[in-house]
């Protein structure tokens, strides 16, 4: 069985959905739950926003068996896996938040917590670099480049080659991140990881990244749910 590349047509997607809709407990349900594992906590990542990362970690952790759960709901002919798939994390993150300003008040009252997100704010779904932004990133340094989008998160946003191709050109080894670890955490913790394929020190890297992120200014895609202020 061949699996599509993360930013390619969704249609495929819609396929390994219904494969495991079909029979999950046989090896093509399986196999395509595993692969949907991955899609899922991707798109866990966008649907989220940053600013409280504990409670964004467990929410990714938990998207798998949240959309599986629902996934008897899923009809192709309304449109593909992504979409609904980002719905459903949409919708089951507002609800996260909205619990954690309920329990928020119970004991502050009105207080709000430092970089407490509205629910209103939760991301619509992005999608990918355009081309005039992969131009623009392509006149980066190889490692600042690297840097850059993997600290802010734009890297998923590159199509599958391309980064490959970038990551090879920074010196940094295919896949990254690895496969079997999920791209979460703090700034540093991801630097850390960074650091360590690159063989520098992670010090290093947080001054590039002081230095040079005002570049991500430039691009079209940036929002205000990245750190570049």
């Amino acid at each position: 069985m061949s699996f599509p590349d993360p930013l390619s047509r969704t249609d495929e997607w819609s396929a390994l959905a219904e494969t495991v809709k079909r029979d999950p407990r046989a090896q093509a349900g399986l196999e395509a739950m595993r692969r949907l594992d991955t899609e899922i906590r991707r798109l866990a990542r966008q649907a989220s926003t940053p600013a409280l990362s504990q409670l964004r970690s467990d929410f990714i952790e938990e998207a798998p068996a949240e959309v599986f759960r629902r996934l008897r709901r899923f009809d192709p002919a309304q449109g593909t896996f992504g979409a609904w798939c980002f719905r459903v994390l949409r919708g089951e993150w507002i609800d996260r938040l909205r619990r954690l300003r309920r329990e928020r008040l119970r004991f502050t009252g009105g207080v709000p917590l430092a970089y407490e997100p509205a629910a209103e704010a939760a991301p619509s779904h992005p999608g990918p670099l355009s081309a005039a932004d992969l131009r623009r990133v392509a006149g980066w340094g190889p490692r600042v480049r690297v840097l850059l989008l993997w600290l802010s998160g734009l890297w998923e946003f590159v199509p599958g080659s391309r980064w490959d191709d970038w990551l090879r050109a920074s010196g940094v080894g295919v896949p990254f991140p690895p496969s079997d670890l999920q791209a979460r955490g703090t700034l540093d913790a991801r630097n850390r990881l960074l650091a360590d394929a690159l063989g520098v020190k992670p010090a290093a890297l947080l001054r590039c990244w002081f230095r040079k992120r005002q570049l991500l200014r430039g691009l079209d895609w940036v929002d205000d749910l990245l750190a570049v202020s």
